[in-house]
């Protein structure tokens, strides 16, 4: 399994369809969406590890979004 911070890069440069800032912008934008989606739709209460993995991904993208 890929680590967070692996797993969000990931997740943005699938997302990014071209080299500029604002297309980046809009990639972290759908990657969030994406793991949020995720993360509503994971039943925690039998998934924790999976949800706590979602939410380290997204911290991981949100740093990346602060740069």
């Amino acid at each position: 399994m890929k680590t967070p911070k692996q797993k969000a890069a990931e997740l943005i440069d699938k997302f990014t369809y071209w080299n500029t800032s604002e297309a980046e912008r809009e990639g972290i934008k759908s990657a969030l969406h994406c793991v949020d989606e995720i993360i509503q739709s994971t039943y925690w209460q039998y998934l924790i590890e999976g949800i706590n993995y979602w939410q380290e991904v997204r911290n991981e993208i949100d740093k990346i979004n602060n740069l």
